[in-house]
């Protein structure tokens, strides 16, 4: 199914809009929230559809990507994660790595098709310089060195050096991950999950950022900031 058929069949519900500010207040004060409910209304597909992960996981690289496409991606700040069944730290570590670096490529991606029409235009530019400059040379060749011509700085390279800082400049796009099936990292069970989540934040497994969870089944209440599904009700619904 495309991404564009999935986001047409959601069909969104008054929990649904209770998951999305939830999700919003954990990224906006750094809050581990945790959602849990019995299976099947709607976990999964409520997150999933938040971080519009149908749109995100269709293009890799994003340089097949349409414009259209690509600006349906901009503004992504979102991961979706599911660990493997076995699972550890480390693995656990280059996944969301490697997501953060998926999201990362959306802005990367928009500012190399911004930069091919000037780099265009340079080239041109250089090539006019470069043919103005070599004729001026053949007719100052017998001139002193201090009255010959100075060769003009590339164009090109004064592009390129412009872009290179704006990717510099470029902001850490992921700001929440939301891990479903969390009943799966088993390290957690020992120290706790608010405990295991800080111990990889100091040990820069992964990057300090907001924190939502979805759970297959209920939790016990700890610290951390619940989002209750009633059993009767659903998070969302798929149009047949």
């Amino acid at each position: 199914m495309s991404s564009t058929a999935c986001s047409l069949d959601f069909v969104i519900t008054k929990e649904h809009r209770r998951f999305a500010e939830f999700c919003d207040a954990c990224r906006r004060y750094g809050y581990i929230g945790l959602c849990y409910g019995i299976p099947g209304v709607g976990k999964t597909l409520s997150a999933r559809h938040y971080a519009h992960w149908h749109q995100v996981e269709a293009h890799s690289p994003y340089k097949f990507a349409s414009d259209a496409e690509l600006a349906a991606l901009i503004g992504s700040d979102t991961i979706f994660y599911t660990p493997k069944v076995v699972n550890s730290p480390r693995q656990i570590e280059q996944d969301i790595q490697q997501w953060r670096n998926r999201l990362r490529a959306i802005p990367l991606e928009v500012l190399r098709r911004e930069e091919e029409a000037p780099l265009e235009r340079a080239r041109q530019q250089d090539a006019v310089s470069e043919h103005a400059f070599f004729l001026q040379t053949i007719e100052t060749l017998y001139t002193p060195p201090s009255e010959r011509p100075v060769k003009p700085e590339s164009r090109v390279l004064q592009v390129v050096k412009a872009y290179a800082q704006r990717r510099e400049e470029l902001p850490e796009p992921t700001t929440l991950l939301m891990i479903d099936e969390t009943d799966r990292l088993k390290t957690a069970d020992s120290i706790g999950f608010r405990g295991w989540w800080k111990t990889c934040v100091n040990n820069r497994m992964i990057p300090p950022l907001a924190l939502y969870c979805v759970w297959s089944k209920q939790h016990r209440r700890g610290s951390q900031r619940h989002g209750t599904i009633p059993r009767k009700e659903s998070l969302c619904a798929v149009r047949e």
